[in-house]
């Protein structure tokens, strides 16, 4: 991975990975950060509690100051997207865990978007939600360009 002169990612677009370069890249990398190690096992806790709703037909976009080189990150910003049946089936579940995760000290700041086919009636939606995190996550706070995470489960 690599970051520009600001600290971060490059180059300014979706940066697929795999959970062992990740955890290299944001957590090993680091070995004087207080925060990315407890960071990183909170959201592997999530991960594993996610896997029990969604299975693994999944993929995430990750995003914030943990992707960046920021010595400290104070938290992980994520979406998942997941097939709009799965996510349907299960949305109790899902809402269980997004409560536990606001009700807490948790520093994982999950949303989720429901992925609807071409030719399903709905798939504007996703079309729409998606464009809105692609924009969001591919600009920092003061509008300059970034890469992001996705990884897929």
């Amino acid at each position: 991975m690599e970051f520009d002169n600001l600290g971060n990612l490059s180059p300014y677009t979706v940066i697929k990975t795999d959970w062992m370069t990740f955890e290299a890249n944001f957590v090993h990398r680091f070995p004087q950060s207080i925060t990315r190690k407890n960071l990183f096992g909170e959201f592997s806790d999530y991960l594993i509690s996610l896997k029990n709703i969604l299975g693994n037909d999944f993929f995430q976009w990750v995003d914030g100051s943990f992707v960046t080189n920021k010595l400290n990150p104070n938290d992980i910003d994520l979406v998942t997207f997941v097939d709009w049946e799965i996510y349907a089936a299960n949305e109790s579940k899902i809402d269980s865990l997004r409560d536990f995760r606001n009700n807490t000290d948790a520093r994982i700041d999950g949303y989720f978007v429901p992925v609807y086919s071409e030719n399903h009636k709905k798939h504007v939606l996703y079309q729409a939600d998606n464009l809105q995190w692609l924009y969001q996550f591919s600009r920092s706070r003061t509008d300059r360009k970034k890469g992001f995470i996705q990884l897929n489960h």
